[in-house]
């Protein structure tokens, strides 16, 4: 399929040009989700149970600020760059109706493996993984205005 072309050419280290002929967004879409998805260990599991049930509370830029401080590196880079990419989807709600929640609830099962939980578990902490990202891609959103 298109996908797994894609990612060969990709894979080979064509960059962009991997992309030049993919016509279909969604094949784009689908690498990156891919992509987060194949990361050992997830994106955000390097966050306490703990961590996750707070952040999913946050409110203040300084929370926010500090929060993503808490992701070491390559994960805190990953992450920013998702939440600036995701930023740029959302400005574009009005024509592809992927809002900040939308594209959370999309991306958060790749950045979270809940696999060893306890079902009733996995899905409290899926939902408030998907919170955070909805409240940290909000961040995101704002901050990003306000500096423009």
């Amino acid at each position: 399929n298109e996908c797994n072309e894609v990612k060969e050419k990709l894979n080979k280290g064509l960059g962009s040009k991997a992309l030049e002929e993919c016509k279909d967004p969604h094949v784009a879409a689908n690498l990156i989700k891919q992509f987060y998805r194949e990361l050992n260990p997830n994106l955000l599991n390097a966050l306490s149970r703990d961590k996750i049930m707070e952040m999913a509370d946050y409110s203040e830029d300084s929370e926010f600020e500090q929060g993503i401080q808490l992701l070491e590196e390559p994960n805190n880079t990953a992450f920013l760059w998702l939440l600036d990419l995701m930023s740029d989807v959302a400005k574009h709600e009005s024509i592809n109706r992927m809002s900040a929640k939308n594209l959370a609830i999309v991306i958060s099962p790749n950045l979270f493996s809940s696999d060893n939980l306890a079902p009733m578990e996995a899905l409290v902490l899926s939902q408030k993984t998907a919170n955070v990202v909805t409240n940290f891609l909000q961040w995101k959103i704002r901050t990003r205005d306000s500096e423009q």
